[in-house]
């Protein structure tokens, strides 16, 4: 029995006896999958979840020995298909890639009929760092020209993020709370619409990761790296961190994408829960689907976490991003006690 508890409320004596007294699954459970099995992308099409998700795909339905049938259920900042998973995800399907710390934020900072508590985490995968991008010909060549600008223009520079609840979005906050710049931020409903707009001339700049911002790459470049070391040159342009470039001390921005289930999942069928976490992990780990990233420049995003480390790991960005929205409740939308 996993009981997890957190600083957002600790699991009842109650709900403990019902997690007990909770079956262990049907007598089909060793045999399943069967069919075709359910799986939620809460983002539209093209954006950075998909991508990973598209790329280890096959290897996953190879270790599981069916097919997935992927839907997307984009909307309300991640939260339609996240909602669709908690309410319809109790016998393993669908289950669901995610991102961190979307998912947390979705239901800190919107009216929702989850929490992290709804969820079990199969596994995390890999990490994307974050990038500030622009289009190939734009007026600044550096991203201390376009700080300068940002200060004499100041909210006139659009800048692009998939959503207010990533990763990219707090950087940004965080790049203008240390700079005196200020943005005109437009949020889209993901990774891959946020980036098309930069493309599209929509916005001056987008905040997208270095792998996932690849498929911009043929006519956009990053200006900086939110970490402490750019340590994929080949893939930025050999952009400078914006530590470095502008004598900051901002802390490290990166997304981390995992794949979550149910939480009735474990609880009533744990053999299941057992063999999507066996297949994942399996799947991160065959030769073909690293030799894939590696010719793609991208193997150094993998990030594999078990189920018990990335949990550890999320419940640590809860505390953090809950003290986060209470200091600053207006930034994240939320209305101050």
């Amino acid at each position: 029995m996993n009981v997890r508890t957190t600083s957002l409320g600790i699991l009842s004596i109650a709900a403990m006896g019902a997690v007990a007294a909770c079956g262990t699954g049907g007598a089909d459970d060793a045999d399943w999958p069967e069919d075709p099995v359910q799986f939620v992308i809460p983002t539209a099409a093209g954006g950075a979840l998909d991508t990973v998700f598209r790329e280890v795909q096959p290897y996953v339905e190879e270790e599981l020995g069916q097919p997935l049938e992927v839907e997307y259920r984009e909307g309300g900042q991640f939260t339609v298909g996240t909602t669709y998973v908690a309410q319809n995800g109790g016998d393993c399907e669908p289950f669901m890639i995610h991102a961190i710390p979307d998912v947390i934020f979705s239901y800190l900072t919107r009216t929702v009929e989850y929490t992290y508590d709804d969820f079990e985490p199969l596994a995390g995968f890999t990490i994307e760092p974050s990038a500030l991008w622009v289009a190939d010909g734009a007026p600044w060549q550096t991203i201390e020209e376009f700080i300068e600008e940002a200060q004499q223009r100041p909210g006139e520079l659009r800048v692009s993020v998939s959503n207010l609840t990533n990763a990219n979005y707090i950087a940004l906050l965080r790049l203008q709370e240390e700079t005196g710049a200020e943005f005109n931020i437009v949020s889209y409903d993901g990774g891959g619409p946020a980036r098309n707009a930069l493309v599209a001339g929509e916005v001056e700049a987008t905040m997208a990761g270095v792998f996932s911002g690849q498929t911009i790459a043929e006519d956009a470049h990053p200006l900086g790296v939110f970490q402490e070391e750019n340590q994929w040159g080949d893939l930025t342009h050999d952009a400078p961190t914006v530590n470095d470039a502008l004598g900051l001390n901002l802390d490290e921005s990166a997304e981390r994408y995992g794949f979550l289930v149910a939480n009735e999942c474990r609880q009533e069928h744990p053999e299941r829960f057992e063999t999507l976490t066996g297949a994942v992990e399996r799947a991160v780990e065959n030769e073909d689907y690293r030799a894939m990233l590696e010719e793609n420049g991208e193997l150094d995003k993998l990030a594999y976490e078990t189920s018990e480390e990335f949990d550890a790991y999320i419940l640590d960005e809860i505390d953090i991003i809950t003290e986060m929205i209470d200091e600053n409740p207006e930034l994240f939308g939320v209305e101050a006690p």
